[in-house]
C-alpha cells in the first residue's frame, strides 16, 4: 500500500497598511504608509524624506532627513528625528576655486540629555592663513556647545530645520572673517536618553509616498437665460422734401437782317 503523502499548507499573512507621520516640528506632515505583516515590527525602522515635501520650500530639495518610527497608534506611526544630511550634489554646488573649506565633526548634548553628532561646513570669501582658519573651527565650536546646550532637542530641531542656527553662526563668524557660506553638513542623534525608548535603527521601510486627494473637478452648469424677442421698430423717417426750381424761360431773340450782298444785286440787273 502506497503511504499518503500528507501537502504542507503555507499559510499566507496579509500585510497591513502602517500610516507614518513626521513629528510635530515638522507639523506632523504625513510621510507615506508601510506595509508591515505586524505593525509592532515597524517600530525601530527608519524612514528618509525629502526636507522640500516636508515644508513645501524648494530650496531645501537638497537635504534629506530621517526618522526612526518610535510608537504605533491605532490610526497612524509615530516617529522622531533621527538626522539631517546635505546631499553630496548640493555641497559641490557650494565649493569654488579661491576660498577655504573648513570641515569639523563634534559631539555635543541638548537640555534634555539627546547626545548628537554636529558636522559643520564653512566656506570663506577669501583664501586666509592657518591662524585664521583655526580661530574659526574654535569659534564654530564654542558656539554651537553653547546654542545647542541651553535648547531641548524639538528647538533644536525646529531652529536647524529653518536655518536660524545656520544664520547665527555666520553672522558671529563674519565677525572674525568674511564667510561666504555656512552649514551644518550633518547633524546625526547618537543617542536618546531612557525617556525614549523604541529609538534604535533596526532596519529600513519601503514607504508608499503619500498621495494628495484630487477632488472632483466641478463642471460649471451653463444656465439659460431666456430673452423675449421684441419687434424692433422701425422708425419712418420722412421723405426729404425736394425744392421744385422753377424753370428759366428762355427769351427770343429777333433775328438779325441778312445784308445782301451789292455783287448779287449788280448780277441781277444784268
Amino acid at each position: 500500500m502506497a503511504k499518503k503523502v500528507k501537502k504542507s499548507q503555507s499559510k499566507i499573512k496579509k500585510k497591513v497598511w502602517v500610516k507614518l507621520v513626521a513629528p510635530p516640528a515638522f507639523g506632523k506632515a504625513d510621510l507615506g504608509e508601510a506595509s508591515v505583516e505586524d505593525p509592532r515590527q515597524a517600530i525601530g525602522k527608519t524612514v528618509t524624506a525629502n526636507l522640500m515635501t516636508l515644508t513645501r520650500d524648494p530650496k531645501k530639495q537638497g537635504i534629506n532627513v530621517r526618522f526612526i518610527v518610535r510608537k504605533m497608534h491605532e490610526s497612524h506611526a509615530e516617529t522622531i528625528f533621527n538626522r539631517y544630511r546635505l546631499m553630496p550634489a548640493s555641497i559641490k554646488r557650494m565649493v569654488r576655486r579661491n576660498k577655504n573649506r573648513l570641515d569639523h565633526s563634534f559631539k555635543c548634548k541638548t537640555s534634555d540629555g539627546v547626545l548628537l553628532i554636529l558636522k559643520p561646513i564653512v566656506l570663506t570669501m577669501n583664501k586666509c592663513n592657518r591662524s585664521v582658519i583655526q580661530a574659526l573651527r574654535k569659534k564654530v565650536v564654542s558656539f554651537l556647545f553653547y546654542n545647542v546646550g541651553k535648547k531641548t532637542f524639538d528647538q533644536f530641531v525646529q531652529e536647524l530645520i529653518t536655518a536660524k542656527i545656520q544664520i547665527s553662526l555666520k553672522r558671529s563668524l563674519s565677525k572674525l572673517y568674511p564667510v561666504a557660506i555656512c552649514e551644518l553638513r550633518e547633524a546625526i542623534v547618537s543617542s536618546y536618553p531612557d525617556t525614549m525608548k523604541g529609538t534604535k535603527p533596526e532596519g529600513k521601510l519601503t514607504v508608499k509616498p503619500a498621495v494628495e486627494e484630487k477632488k472632483p473637478a466641478v463642471k460649471p452648469v451653463k444656465t439659460e437665460v431666456k430673452t423675449e424677442e421684441k419687434p424692433a421698430k422701425v422708425e419712418e423717417k420722412p421723405a426729404a422734401k425736394t425744392e421744385e426750381k422753377p424753370i428759366a424761360k428762355v427769351e427770343e431773340k429777333p433775328a438779325k437782317p441778312v445784308k445782301k450782298s451789292v455783287t448779287s444785286k449788280k448780277s441781277k440787273e444784268e
